[in-house]
């Protein structure tokens, strides 16, 4: 019978952190998430694609012209220095996981089997009362031929630029009271046409895709996002918004 829904994953991580002194910490996390089944071998005879013979390489045997490449699943997901300026500023510079809050707009999302992890440089500031947490991440860079929006794909309406940013703040009304407020903006610039000349303020707009989010979460969740020990019951009030431009200008007539 069909099996296609049927199917077996694993997720294998390795981490190391290193505290090099009170002001510099390095951490590095390694990991490998596969499809069992899901990955051909370099092709040695009949059975060299299903991996019955002990041939390796990069490429294997199809009907294209082209070699087809073998895609490397085992990754860098974090590796990030902490700089800690003194105990109530601290930044993180590289490839690491941002969560915020629930981490319903931007989280870990272990459950995706590869997860979340961002190149970004992120600021922490906080105090007895107040939290503030901003980061800014490049998610697609116009110049790299292996993005997903990319320089070459200059076709009608692709993008180049991606930028994602945010500020989270958080205000600790009350031992068990927290409250949070929240922006999180995704900047894209658009390629409108490979030929399209932006020396006119019409097309310097329309070249924008440009979305932001604002919300707050009022939660008893104060203890590393999650309640105290010692009560039963939590709670979180959450709303957001969304507002922004899609980079194309309508006339209203």
């Amino acid at each position: 019978t069909d099996d296609s829904q049927n199917f077996f994953t694993s997720n294998t991580q390795f981490w190391t952190f290193l505290d090099y002194n009170p002001h510099f910490q390095f951490k590095l996390t390694l990991q490998d998430s596969r499809l069992w089944g899901g990955e051909l071998s370099a092709r040695s005879g009949s059975n060299g694609g299903l991996a019955l013979n002990t041939s390796v390489g990069m490429t294997y045997e199809s009907a294209q012209t082209q070699p087809i490449t073998v895609p490397n699943r085992t990754d860098i997901r974090e590796v990030y220095l902490d700089i800690v300026l003194d105990p109530s500023l601290k930044f993180t510079v590289g490839r690491q996981v941002l969560n915020f809050g629930e981490g319903r707009i931007i989280g870990v999302r272990n459950f995706s089997q590869i997860g979340n992890s961002f190149n970004a440089v992120k600021m922490k500031y906080q105090n007895s009362f107040y939290v503030l947490e901003g980061f800014g991440s490049i998610l697609s860079e116009e110049s790299n031929p292996n993005a997903f929006s990319n320089f070459n794909r200059r076709g009608s309406q692709s993008f180049s630029d991606l930028y994602l940013v945010g500020a989270y703040n958080t205000f600790k009304l009350h031992p068990e009271l927290w409250l949070e407020i929240y922006y999180f903006g995704n900047y894209k610039k658009i390629v409108s046409n490979s030929q399209t000349n932006f020396g006119n303020a019409f097309e310097r707009l329309t070249q924008r895709n440009n979305l932001h989010v604002n919300g707050f979460r009022l939660t008893n969740k104060v203890n590393s996002n999650w309640i105290l020990d010692d009560r039963n019951l939590d709670w979180s009030l959450e709303a957001a918004w969304q507002t922004g431009n899609t980079g194309r200008l309508i006339d209203a007539s």
